[in-house]
């Protein structure tokens, strides 16, 4: 046992003098550059202090969002939860290509403290930027070489600067619902997608546990899946996907999605009804536009959709085998053919009746 202490403290004492400590420290520890104009460009900088390093070493700052509890925090100035626009603007901020050196031998005096290096980078707010409070972390990340003996570094208390500004404006926020449809996609299971349009002036972000499923007999749905959050900038429109189960078999009827996008300080209310049917729609995908005109698509070659076609096939010979005029066999086909389309692809039962009234009216022309 002896023996074994006293390898296990050589061992210690020789690995103990090749790491290096070096703590990298950040000035102002939150900067508030206040309002900036559209189109306005904007430099400025992070200064840097560090110790326990006598050499070079290159800085690499980039972009880092932020998370709801940054939001909430007291940023300065005049900023306000109330106002904060949730759209990310890495695209907006532009560091040194190269990186930028610091050097732990000099050092520079600003507002009497003494610093051994700054981050410079410059923020260009586009011309059509959306109002409100935009905010950001700045991740400084140090790269430092070993040094000739081989001592490795160790980089520890690196802090993330916090940015922050505003873009002049009102900010509102509403949303209103565009599309709406329901699926049954299992014995068990069932979709539901909201197309969603930002009627305000800032982007929404928006994920799937901030709705809830109720029943046809108004009771919640046990389990709706969470799925990865969709941001919709402003005067867009994205498509919300709710898949959600039940302990017992979907029943066909009318659901009631409803959902609340809270930003802290408000809430926008969504109430929607979405028809399930009887029907089994395989692999439901969805697809988004900016201008509103994405979709859900099922599997084409599922099993309703080839028993459907079958049903067709089979009444068509039968009513062929009854001397019935070919308009009159393909017109009711067509009929049937749409109708089953609106029933297992949740299209609007609007669709329905613009066809049969339409068909009555050529018909009738004939």
């Amino acid at each position: 046992m002896k023996r074994r202490r006293t390898a296990l403290l050589v061992l210690f004492t020789a690995v103990l003098p090749s790491a290096a400590a070096v703590s990298l420290g950040v000035s102002p520890s939150s900067l508030n550059l206040g309002v900036v104009e559209r189109g306005e460009s904007v430099n400025t900088q992070f200064y840097l202090t560090a110790s326990s390093v006598d050499q070079r070493f290159l800085t690499e700052p980039a972009y880092q969002a932020v998370g709801m509890s940054t939001y909430r925090l007291d940023l300065g100035g005049n900023y306000s939860t109330e106002e904060v626009n949730r759209k990310q603007w890495e695209d907006w901020i532009t560091f040194p290509e190269s990186g930028e050196v610091v050097d732990p031998s000099t050092s520079q005096s600003i507002g009497g403290n003494e610093f051994e290096g700054e981050v410079p980078f410059r923020i260009s707010v586009p011309p059509d930027a959306e109002p409100g409070w935009y905010v950001a972390e700045l991740r400084v990340n140090p790269r430092i070489q070993r040094d000739a003996s081989g001592t490795s570094v160790v980089v520890r208390s690196v802090a993330r600067p916090t940015v922050t500004f505003r873009v002049p404006g009102e900010v509102t926020r509403d949303i209103e619902v565009v599309s709406s449809r329901g699926f049954r996609t299992g014995e068990s299971q069932g979709t539901a997608t909201l197309g969603l349009r930002i009627r305000g002036t800032v982007t929404a972000v928006l994920s799937s546990d901030q709705f809830e499923v109720l029943g046809p007999q108004g009771l919640n749905i046990e389990s709706v899946s969470e799925d990865p959050a969709v941001t919709i900038p402003a005067g867009e429109t994205r498509t919300v996907r709710l898949d959600w189960e039940k302990q017992q078999d979907i029943e066909a009827g009318n659901y009631q999605v409803q959902g609340v996008y809270n930003h802290m300080t408000g809430a926008v209310f969504v109430d929607q009804t979405v028809q399930v049917t009887d029907f089994i729609q395989q692999n439901v995908n969805v697809t988004s536009s900016g201008d509103g005109s994405g979709g859900v698509v099922g599997e084409a070659g599922g099993t309703s959709t080839y028993l459907i076609l079958g049903l067709l096939v089979l009444l068509g010979v039968l009513l062929y085998s009854f001397e019935i005029d070919p308009v009159w066999i393909f017109t009711i086909l067509g009929l049937l053919g749409i109708a089953a389309v609106v029933f297992t692809t949740g299209l609007p039962m609007w669709v329905l009746g613009l066809t049969v009234v339409g068909t009555a009216v050529v018909l009738y022309a004939v």
